[in-house]
């Protein structure tokens, strides 16, 4: 789900057999995203933010540049956005 204008957001979709849940926020300090993936499920997430943005997922900074690091890649900075793939899981993304 991308985000254009809105200052937050809680959305679960209906996705059987687990509902996916998914809440945003911009804040003064920057955005933060929580979402939670369903197990055997994988998402796409798009974190608005500068190319140069610190982004961090649970407290703990994402490498910089591309990669995969256990159940998270980093697909890059595109269009105004960083784009990760992630796996099943409880997600929380903030970016500064």
């Amino acid at each position: 789900m991308r985000v254009a204008g809105r200052k937050s957001r809680s959305h679960t979709p209906p996705t059987p057999p687990v509902p996916l849940m998914v809440s945003w926020q911009f804040r003064h300090a920057g955005f933060s995203l929580q979402a939670v993936i369903p197990a055997g499920s994988n998402a796409t997430v798009y974190i608005p933010c500068s190319p140069d943005a610190g982004i961090t997922e649970s407290g703990t900074p994402l490498p910089a540049g591309t990669g995969e690091a256990g159940d998270l890649t980093d697909k890059g900075w595109k269009d105004g956005y960083r784009i990760l793939d992630v796996a099943s899981g409880t997600w929380r993304f903030d970016a500064r």
